[in-house]
């Protein structure tokens, strides 16, 4: 989000197993203003009529210089379930840190809910906390590696590994794996004067497919940020 040049919109859909009851929607917008920030809010709904847990979001985020960003973000959540259960509501917090070691090679950092914010008093139940580390590479400007390792203190880690290759311009193609639950999943994108469109299907042995979409819009006039800094070619002295 702190590298963000132009301001953007975007929709998501992802249907959990083709059930239409663990469909997930989502909205989110954000936008740059220079030497401030980039400022986002996100909204988010999964269920249907009688469960629903609802989501709405705030982030700020801001780059130092070519090779850093940070961002925080303020979340807050809502679970309704009927036939008289009722609801309950809590908000929680998170941070990320983005490091461009060079054009090709970047590391992050992505902290959620770190004080585990207790979400109702039945059983003490808590949102939980999770731990990102993740690194990407980009090869030759055309095919990028990235490996993210999630990490629940109450449950076992989730590696995620995902390629993405680009055989022609505007045109992405992409496939990866989890290891929690163990799952592989494959999709494309298409982006065209701003205009983006991701399709993607992740298989589950036990569950099934899980089809996922989304599409974003981007707009305004670009922020141009600080580039890498380069250092020239010595010229040999002459004899």
């Amino acid at each position: 989000l702190g590298f963000l040049e132009k301001g953007a919109v975007g929709l998501h859909y992802e249907n959990r197993f083709l059930l239409p009851e663990t469909g997930t929607y989502g909205f989110h917008v954000a936008y740059p203003f220079k030497k401030i920030g980039v400022f986002g809010v996100g909204v988010s709904r999964f269920g249907y009529r009688l469960f629903n847990r609802n989501a709405v979001g705030i982030r700020y985020a801001k780059n130092f210089g070519p090779h850093i960003s940070a961002g925080i973000g303020m979340n807050y959540h809502y679970i309704f379930i009927g036939n008289g259960y009722g609801n309950s509501s809590a908000v929680s917090a998170e941070v990320g840190l983005l490091g461009r070691i060079n054009k090709q090679l970047s590391v992050a950092f992505h902290l959620v809910n770190p004080a585990r914010m207790r979400l109702t008093d039945y059983q003490n139940q808590r949102l939980p906390m999770l731990i990102r580390f993740g690194v990407s590479y980009m090869w030759a400007g055309k095919v990028l590696t990235a490996l993210e390792a999630d990490i629940d203190p109450e449950q076992k880690p989730n590696i995620k590994f995902g390629v993405e290759y680009i055989p022609i311009a505007l045109f992405l193609v992409r496939a990866g794996f989890s290891s929690r639950p163990l799952a592989g999943s494959f999709g494309f994108g298409m982006d065209l004067k701003g205009v983006r469109l991701d399709l993607s299907a992740v298989y589950n042995q036990q569950f099934g497919v899980s089809p996922q979409a989304s599409f974003s819009y981007s707009f305004g006039r670009a922020i141009k940020y600080p580039e890498y800094k380069t250092k020239p070619l010595r010229k040999k002295a002459s004899k």
